[in-house]
């Protein structure tokens, strides 16, 4: 039997290639997600760190939290969940809302955010599977500090 074209694909891609297609389907999530917010109320967006001098706010965004985050919310998760012997599916849970609950500036905020942390758990628990932890939270956190450049620059530049 035929194993299914998209599983196929995601295997024989190189690393290299699947890093920049995490990063623009992250990119293009987070986009849509974000566009779509505006239409109801800007203000849904509104990190209150954004409150900080820009080289604060980038400081904090781009180079510190996703880092952490990533080590609190994937990689020490999923360490914990394998050491417990949970099924993936659970930890997965688990890392997402753990990702959420701490961006939980308002409940259309912390709605997206969820998304985003889904994103990140299933990165790195496929990552971690097909390559390692290290290379899983090396994915994780670039991906979501590119994510929230990204988002300081659009932020600097409106």
């Amino acid at each position: 039997m035929r194993k299914p074209q998209i599983e196929y694909f995601f295997k024989t891609v190189s690393l290299q290639n699947l890093f920049f297609l995490l990063v623009f389907g992250k990119l293009f999530i987070t986009g849509l997600l974000s566009y779509l917010v505006t239409v109801i109320d800007e203000k849904y967006l509104h990190n209150p760190i954004e409150e900080e001098p820009n080289y604060m706010v980038f400081f904090a965004s781009v180079l510190f939290a996703p880092f952490i985050e990533t080590l609190l919310f994937q990689s020490l998760i999923f360490y914990l969940g394998k050491k417990f012997r949970l099924k993936n599916s659970l930890i997965i849970v688990v890392s997402t809302l753990a990702f959420a609950l701490t961006h939980h500036y308002n409940l259309i905020y912390f709605s997206v955010t969820i998304f985003s942390g889904l994103f990140y758990a299933c990165t790195y628990s496929y990552i971690s599977k097909r390559e390692s932890t290290f290379i899983a939270f090396f994915f994780v956190s670039s991906i979501h500090a590119i994510n929230n450049l990204t988002a300081w620059l659009f932020d600097i530049l409106s």
